[in-house]
Formats: C-alpha cells, sequence, structure tokens
C-alpha cells in the first residue's frame, strides 16, 4: 500500500508516526497439521505433489485455494510457478475463518488466504508457503526468476511495516492524543490477541477491549504520559 500511503503524505491528507513493531505479511497459508500428509512443505515445490488433497473435484484434482474479493495477484503466481490449484473467492474475511475453522476442526487440509499478525498467530498453529523470495523485479521483469516468460514468479512482500497516522491537524487540536499516538507501539502478538478475542473467542468489541487493556495495561501505562495537557 506504499504507493496510496506516500500520495496522502505528499499531499498532507496524513502524517506519519512511525512504524510498529508489528510486521505484517499476506500470502498462501496452511494449519501445520497438513504437513503430516503432505511432505515438503511449507517449500512451495511440494504443493503440486499434494494438490489432489486440498481438492474438491476428484476429476481434475488440483487443489483449492480459498481468498477474498481483494486481487493479490494470485493467479498470476498460479500461472507463474505452474501450481496445480484453483481459486475459490469468497465474499469476506468472516466466510474465510468459517471454512478454516470447519477445516480445523476435522483435521481437512486446507489451503486459503491469511496475513499477520491476525488472530490465527494466537489460536491455530500454521505457515507461509515459502515461495521464491519476493522482489520488485518479480512483478515487472519476466525474465527474472524461474519462469522467464511471466512474471510474478515469487511470493508476496515478508516483511510488510505498518504505520502510525493521524490526522494534519491532529497535534494543534488535541496535542495529548497526537503524543499518545507517538508513544504507541504494537507487536504481532498485541494486534493478533485483540483479532483473536472477537473472531477465535467469540467476545464482543467492547469486552475484547476490557480483557485486551487488562492484559496489556503495562504498555498502556508505559504509552500514556501524565506530564501531557491541551
Amino acid at each position: 500500500m506504499s504507493k496510496d500511503f506516500n500520495k496522502m503524505l505528499k499531499y498532507n491528507y496524513i502524517e506519519e508516526m512511525g512504524t510498529h513493531s508489528a510486521i505484517g505479511r499476506e500470502d498462501w497459508w496452511y494449519p501445520d497439521y497438513v504437513e503430516q500428509s503432505c511432505n515438503g512443505l511449507p517449500n512451495w515445490q511440494a504443493m503440486n505433489t499434494c494438490s489432489h488433497l486440498f481438492s474438491e473435484d476428484s476429476i481434475n484434482g488440483k487443489g483449492v485455494y480459498y481468498t477474498g474479493l481483494w486481487d493479490f495477484g494470485d493467479a498470476d503466481i498460479i500461472r507463474a510457478l505452474n501450481l496445480q490449484f484453483t481459486i475459490t473467492r469468497l465474499s469476506d474475511d468472516k466466510s474465510i475463518w468459517d471454512i478454516l475453522k470447519t477445516a480445523v476442526r476435522e483435521k481437512r487440509p486446507i489451503m486459503l488466504l491469511n496475513w499477520t499478525p491476525n488472530w490465527t498467530d494466537v489460536r491455530i498453529k500454521g505457515k507461509f508457503v515459502d515461495f521464491p523470495t519476493y522482489t520488485s523485479e518479480c512483478e515487472s521483469d519476466p525474465s527474472w526468476g524461474i519462469n522467464k516468460d511471466l512474471v510474478k514468479d515469487c511470493g508476496n512482500p515478508k516483511n510488510g511495516w505498518i504505520k502510525k497516522t493521524v490526522w494534519t491537524g491532529l497535534k494543534d487540536q488535541w496535542p495529548c492524543v497526537y503524543q499518545l499516538m507517538k508513544n504507541i507501539d504494537f507487536s504481532n502478538e498485541m494486534i493478533a490477541e485483540a483479532s483473536a478475542l472477537v473472531i477465535a473467542d467469540g467476545h464482543s468489541e467492547d469486552k475484547a477491549a476490557e480483557i485486551w487493556m487488562n492484559k496489556y495495561h503495562k504498555n498502556i501505562s508505559s504509552w500514556r504520559n501524565s506530564s501531557c495537557s491541551p
């Protein structure tokens, strides 16, 4: 999202307040138990050997990759790496998690879009597929990588930043909130736990916030600046 982010900075719509300790990633993912039946994972080359395990169709034997309506270039990855997979697009993230929870309950192999930080980090053990490492050339230069005819013969970036941003008028109008935003620093676990309290544990957002603030009260105390006054 760096293109849109930098554009908003350029036109002074937002102010950058630093980068969280949390590191983001979005890519193909599976629960750990899948490795028991698909030897070689998380290496992407093992996927074709085991594609039938992820299939919903006994005729073509291609695996199914579940994702949402967002475009992460998955069709390009499938073509460039010649993966024996098809794509099933679901309407939203809740639909993805419903299918995942059912698969986990039945210990059934499943391959889906996931990201970190996310609730699965702290509730379901799993791994991202280890595709060839992303570079910008992978998206623009067909001669890069193992497929000399097509782009996107790589995975998605593995170390995405998670920025803090605020409205450019915040410092003048609410200086203490501005100071708080400077101090806040989320880890992967902190963001994942917030998500898990709602998605996995079924708490309301208000109750989840209460539990989360109790768990991380020391962090919250360190972010607050008692000397700050408007």
